[in-house]
């Protein structure tokens, strides 16, 4: 199975950053949901406008989501920014 052995072999050499991924308490789920709802608004305007109003969906997007996080009883997931789950006790800044 070469495809398999190159992946060990790959992963032996990156050792320490896969061990630092898998232990550091950083988490990059933060920034991959916003890059994921910029993503969708781009494909739902896809050919029918401009980048003017591209920009203004992406910041009323933006906006939304920081009001979202402010109401009262939103839950502490969504208040740190990670919609999407992700590995439990991983926090999006550091301690």
């Amino acid at each position: 199975m070469p495809g398999l052995t190159g992946f060990a072999l790959h992963l032996l050499r990156d050792l320490d950053a896969v061990t630092a991924g898998l232990t550091l308490e950083w988490s990059s789920g933060g920034t991959e949901g916003a890059v994921n709802r910029i993503k969708k608004i781009k494909r739902q305007l896809y050919g029918r406008a401009g980048f003017e109003l591209l920009r203004k969906m992406i910041l009323l997007a933006i906006a939304s989501a920081a009001i979202r996080q402010h109401e009262p009883g939103s839950s502490s997931r969504h208040a740190h920014g990670r919609e999407h789950g992700g590995p439990a006790g991983r926090r999006a800044v550091p301690k």
